[in-house]
Order: C-alpha cells, then sequence, then structure tokens
C-alpha cells in the first residue's frame, strides 16, 4: 500500500513489517522483500506503521486488506499488489505480486478449526461438512470478502496438507532470513 500515487514495486523502497504481538507479518513479507529488494524498517505495531505511511515518512506497507480497504477506497492510499496467489474479490482490480512482476513470493494466512488428536474421523467429518456449508451461505462468504479473505472451505484432509507445507515453507523463510520473535 502506499500513500503517494508515484511508487511502483519496481524502485527500492522503505517497507513495514508489522511485529503486532507476533513474527508472522515479517515472515510473510519476507519473500518479497528478498525478490523486490526492498528495505525493512521494523515496527512494533500497526497504528505507528499506519501514521508513518500516511504521512510519507515510508514507501510502503505489507498489511491486510482489512485494515487498508478504507483508505484505499477514499484515495488516501493505492494499493499495489496482494500477496495471495490469486486476485482478492475484495480488491479484484489489484494484481498479485507476480503479476506485478514479483513471481515467487506469495503466501498468506489461513482460518481453520482444529480439533484435539484423537477426534474420530466421523466427527471431524461433520464438523467439516457443517463448516463447508456455513462458508458457502452467500451472506457469510460476502462478509468474509468484504474483510479480504479468499473462502475455500476445503477438506480436512487438504486442511493438514495446507499446514505442513506452510510449515515446511515458513521454517525456511525463518531460517534463511535468521528471523527471531526478539
Amino acid at each position: 500500500m502506499r500513500s503517494r500515487n508515484t511508487f511502483t514495486l519496481g524502485r527500492r523502497a522503505a517497507w513495514i513489517a508489522l511485529a503486532l504481538g507476533a513474527i508472522a507479518p515479517a515472515v510473510h513479507a519476507q519473500p518479497g522483500r528478498r525478490l523486490a529488494g526492498l528495505l525493512h524498517v521494523p515496527y512494533k505495531g500497526g497504528g505507528a506503521a499506519m501514521t508513518d505511511l500516511m504521512a510519507g515518512n515510508v514507501d510502503m506497507l505489507f498489511a491486510s486488506i482489512l485494515e487498508t480497504a478504507g483508505h484505499v477506497k477514499s484515495g488516501k492510499l493505492r494499493a499495489l499488489a496482494v500477496t495471495s496467489k490469486v486476485r482478492s474479490p475484495a480488491m479484484p482490480d489489484v494484481p498479485t505480486l507476480a503479476q506485478a512482476g514479483i513471481a515467487g513470493a506469495e503466501s498468506g494466512s489461513w482460518v481453520g478449526l482444529l480439533a484435539p488428536a484423537g477426534t474420530p474421523k466421523e466427527i471431524v467429518d461433520k464438523i467439516a461438512a457443517g463448516v463447508k456449508e456455513v462458508v458457502a451461505m452467500p451472506a457469510v462468504k460476502e462478509q468474509l470478502i468484504a474483510q479480504g479473505a479468499i473462502p475455500v472451505g476445503s477438506t480436512p484432509a487438504q486442511f493438514a496438507d495446507l499446514i505442513a507445507t506452510d510449515r515446511k515453507r515458513y521454517a525456511k523463510i525463518i531460517q534463511d532470513n535468521k528471523l527471531s520473535a526478539d
């Protein structure tokens, strides 16, 4: 996101990784940072980071659609790209990082339900079917999209595969970039 319309992903820039009490935003931003040659400016929270972006003290910010949509719609910020593999239904005119010329930097977050180990498969399957049904409801889908989510509704096996894949991917990013929670 950018507060001045002159910024593009093609030039070196200062960017912000939000700590927000966790390392996740910094981890998500690393592939794009490395591929685009961006300078990391760490902040401890989203408020100060957004204030500096709006004031023009930094060039861009990795932030959620939920945090930025109002500013983008008002014209105060310009969305440069989304980090997901596909365009967001909430901002369909905004390209993905790959479409903006930074391939290989896709990342995203997900929300899912987990049950205790040993929960019988028939119970897990019943819960999963119910959740999938709810996620498919037009009102729920609309609300999720408005918050920047891309509703999926996967199976328990697909979700387990996603978790395993992300664990490996983000462990490598953390190790390669020598990130810590400090």
